[in-house]
């Protein structure tokens, strides 16, 4: 495991997703029933940013064409699939969230 501080905490507030870069990557950062999830930030279709996505439970919806992803693994939950993203192992540290690279 490789864990990488990426944010604070209180960066992560429930409803209004955080996008951090790294190198090339960019990972939504999700507060939602109690914990932060991270997940890639562009949906495999067409590239919208799953952060402007809408959040419902462990679930969030690509905000251009309505696939789902599952914010614990990444997995894509409905049409069009075109692939899952990848998910992130999250935990707190002193105040910082990390994530397993």
């Amino acid at each position: 495991m490789s864990w990488k501080s990426i944010a604070q905490e209180e960066e992560v507030i429930a409803e209004k997703a955080k996008v951090v870069e790294l190198g090339d990557a960019r990972i939504a950062l999700f507060y939602t029933e109690g914990k932060i999830y991270a997940i890639d930030d562009r949906c495999p279709h067409v590239g919208a940013s799953l952060a402007c996505g809408y959040v419902k439970g462990l679930v969030v919806d690509c905000p251009w064409h309505h696939a789902r992803f599952s914010l614990t693994t990444g997995a894509n939950l409905s049409p069009p699939d075109f692939g899952p993203v990848r998910a992130y192992k999250t935990r707190i540290v002193d105040g910082m969230v990390e994530i397993d690279l």
